[in-house]
């Protein structure tokens, strides 16, 4: 995770949200591993602007 004061946020959040519900560690760990492997199955690369021309720099080799 990079160490940004958002994400420590979100994660502070969660932290809170499992302790609310009186998760196991094995619970959190397995709703994680659950939402992460949801959203690398439905997720698809993007291109933004910036990306695609260090790539079509390709073209003029």
């Amino acid at each position: 995770m990079e160490a940004t004061k958002q994400n420590y946020k979100l994660a502070r959040q969660i932290i809170e949200m499992f302790a609310k519900e009186n998760c196991t560690v094995k619970q959190s760990e397995e709703v994680l591993a659950f939402v992460g492997m949801t959203i690398r199955n439905v997720s698809t690369v993007q291109l933004p602007e910036q990306s695609a021309e260090v790539f079509n720099r390709a073209e003029n080799l």
